[in-house]
């Protein structure tokens, strides 16, 4: 049975250069690190990736991690999958993270 670390609402995704794809969203709850596994439905299928880095933008260092804004780099991914993300992440994408 997997272990439910954090649930996230990705708002954005972009590539970066050389690494790959970066999700960008706000933790709705819980915390995790890079290894864990964020899952999310995309297109009516159930979507799973590595979390090969983890970025907090313009962290608030009085809070924890809850609404906090995050990158998470999953990297290089097919072209049509990183369209298909990026043009669904406009609406907000609910997501869960396992642990790794």
């Amino acid at each position: 049975m997997k272990e439910k670390k954090a649930d996230l609402i990705i708002h954005d995704a972009f590539m970066i250069t050389v690494r790959g794809l970066v999700l960008a969203g706000i933790i709705e709850q819980g915390d995790f690190s890079a290894g864990d596994h964020i899952e999310f439905m995309l297109s009516g299928t159930l979507r799973s990736y590595r979390i090969q880095g983890v970025e907090l933008i313009r962290r608030d260092p009085s809070a924890d991690w809850q609404k906090q804004k995050v990158g998470l780099l999953i990297g290089s991914l097919e072209p049509e999958e990183e369209q298909k993300i990026k043009e669904a992440c406009k609406a907000g994408i609910p997501a869960v993270i396992y642990a790794g």
